[in-house]
């Protein structure tokens, strides 16, 4: 991604996750109430009637098969797993690749953590534009920092900006990993064990690595790996298929937990056999050893 512009992808998952938010507390899977202010104009436009937003889903899933409900089912999972680990006592949160996350801001008991916010530069100051028309101000409990992931090292911005290594710290990763080379994935997880305490914990998706050199037999691989290749966000990194417990293993993570579309389906997605989520995206939570 250039770091002069903001991600497009931000704005299109905060208009899946509208598109949910706007459901009925019985239908929908997730629920992001500040979503739709991080949309454009254009994408406005879009949520203003049900059968536009009905259509909207259909249309994002004939282009790209089981995208918007992987994007909101992974919110949803992702958000659960956050209140998990609140219960369990965390005291530092650190969100990578923010895009348009809103959970510093949804989650009340985040106000009393230490929360990082951290993601491209053009992105980042975009994002404080919206929070500040939101809220007035931006808020204090949120540390911002800009990163390029494939340029910059975590440790190092982190450890002078409040960070605070002996704290038991929850680490967000959402939507990020494909998009950033292999080398950037082992420092920020290398970062991770190294500094952060016992009991810490990381969440993070990823794709399978057989999309990358298109031998993906799982539907809408070959077609959005080919569509991101002409844009400013290709896809370069992926974990080999039923590989990731090792992966974590070998970066001393332990307590490892993969879950794919079929879990997704079976916890969030009930008696609807037509709903489909993307079968090549993957999302796995580890402990620090």
């Amino acid at each position: 991604m250039k770091k002069e512009k903001s991600s497009k992808t931000a704005v299109q998952m905060a208009l899946s996750r509208t598109i949910e938010s706007l459901k009925t507390e019985e239908e929908r899977i997730c629920y992001d109430p500040l979503a739709k202010d991080f949309l454009t104009p254009k994408y406005k436009i879009l949520i203003q009637n049900k059968l536009l937003r009905n259509s909207v889903v259909k249309i994002i899933d004939q282009l790209f098969i089981g995208h918007h409900y992987y994007v909101v089912a992974r919110t949803r999972y992702i958000d659960d797993f956050l209140q998990e680990c609140i219960a369990n006592e965390i005291q530092q949160v650190v969100i990578m690749g923010a895009g348009f996350d809103s959970r510093a801001y949804r989650f009340e008991k985040l106000k009393n953590l230490t929360t990082f916010e951290i993601d491209y530069p053009a992105t980042q100051n975009a994002k404080k534009i919206l929070i500040q028309n939101i809220f007035g101000t931006l808020p204090e409990y949120v540390n911002y920092i800009p990163i390029d992931f494939t340029k910059e090292k975590l440790k190092d911005l982190l450890l002078q900006n409040k960070y605070n290594r002996d704290l038991k710290t929850l680490f967000i990763w959402e939507g990020t990993t494909p998009y950033i080379t292999a080398e950037s994935v082992d420092d920020t997880l290398a970062f991770v064990t190294s500094y952060s305490c016992k009991g810490s914990s990381i969440i993070f998706d990823y794709i399978l690595k057989s999309v990358l050199d298109r031998t993906c037999k799982y539907k809408g691989a070959k077609r959005e790996f080919a569509y991101l290749k002409k844009t400013s966000e290709p896809f370069t990194f992926g974990i080999e298929e039923d590989k990731i417990i090792s992966f974590m293993k070998e970066r001393n993570f332990n307590n490892i937990v993969s879950v794919g579309s079929d879990d997704l389906k079976k916890t969030y997605i009930k008696n609807d056999n037509k709903i489909a989520i993307k079968e090549w995206w993957r999302i796995v939570h580890a402990n620090v050893m």
